[in-house]
């Protein structure tokens, strides 16, 4: 689901995005910035056409509760001429809610 997030035909439809997220939503961004879901969303409507397509690896799955998840792993733009720049460290905590997994936080932090 989390891979979901990156793909732009996702992004680009607010319905599609805000049924991934939990109401209560937050974000810190790798840019420091905090987002809550209605801002994600406006900034993800906003976001333009991108020239380099979203990669991730590294995946690992904490299963905290049964119907709480941590997810780690990194994040990269791969370019169109094969070069991979803007690595970020992420973790997210995912809730079951009402029968569906939603991310409810995010953390993006910009990888040494």
């Amino acid at each position: 689901m989390e891979a979901l997030l990156h793909q732009p035909e996702i992004r680009r439809d607010a319905a599609k995005a805000a049924a991934l997220l939990a109401d209560d939503f937050m974000e810190f961004g790798s840019s420091g910035k905090c987002w809550d879901k209605p801002a994600i969303l406006a900034m993800l409507q906003a976001e333009g056409e991108r020239e380099y397509a979203v990669e991730s690896d590294g995946y690992m799955l904490f299963v905290i509760s049964e119907d709480a998840a941590l997810l780690t792993y990194r994040s990269f733009h791969r370019l169109p001429d094969g070069r991979a720049v803007r690595h970020v460290n992420r973790s997210s905590l995912w809730q079951e809610i009402e029968g569906n997994w939603r991310l409810r936080f995010h953390q993006g932090t910009p990888a040494g």
